[in-house]
């Protein structure tokens, strides 16, 4: 399941970065933190995927969370599945908000967005990762440079297992737990997409 290969990357990136550099032991610490959080995550992941197919709802933890300071988090997860790339990551963060959110799931929408748009990329081009507040609503984006997504398909990439050759390889199962995810923060999430002129995922949340 494409869903689950997003944590084995991020495992791979930390521990090839652990055998190849010199690293500080505050840094090897760091590293191995994150390995042991993906391992706990991918264990608690197939859990979800056993409850899914019977369509029970999965349990959320909240905490009040910075959103910026959240993303910035994720983000460092996200350059490490670009390691092998020559895809340019951005951040554009610029959100104020304290949003209540399940850090654990909501991570694992945002890294499933990033792991997309890494294969809509090929390999090359740039992803953007924002955040802004507008009124009531705290707004993540996830926007890359890829071919884009045809029309008549949008609408279908958050139905289960749905897959489309090649270039939509991977969407289905995690992109309907994601789509998942935000609704159970009382969130929505958007796409906007054109062929030629990459895609543009919109998270927005209430604050």
């Amino acid at each position: 399941v494409h869903d689950c290969r997003t944590p084995i990357a991020v495992i791979k990136g930390f521990a090839s970065l652990l055998q190849e550099f010199q690293v500080s032991p505050t840094q090897q610490q760091e590293y191995l933190d994150f390995i042991q959080f993906e391992v706990d995550r991918m264990e608690r992941m197939l859990d979800e995927i056993l409850q899914y197919a019977v369509e029970r709802k999965t349990s959320l933890v909240f905490h009040d969370q910075a959103l910026d300071d959240f993303v910035r988090e994720c983000c460092t997860e996200i350059q490490v599945l670009m390691k092998t790339t020559q895809i340019q990551l951005t951040m554009d963060l610029h959100s104020n908000a304290l949003v209540h959110i399940d850090r654990d799931k909501l991570r694992r929408a945002i890294l499933n967005l990033a792991a997309n748009a890494r294969e809509a990329l090929k390999g090359e081009g740039e992803l953007r990762v924002s955040t802004e507040s507008v009124n009531s609503e705290a707004i993540i984006q996830v926007q890359d440079t890829g071919s884009g997504i045809p029309k008549e398909l949008q609408e279908k990439i958050f139905e289960p297992f749905f897959t489309h050759g090649k270039s939509l390889k991977g969407f289905g199962l995690g992109m309907s737990i994601t789509q998942r995810i935000i609704a159970d923060h009382s969130g929505q999430i958007e796409l906007r997409s054109e062929p030629g002129k990459g895609t543009t995922f919109s998270i927005r949340l209430p604050v």
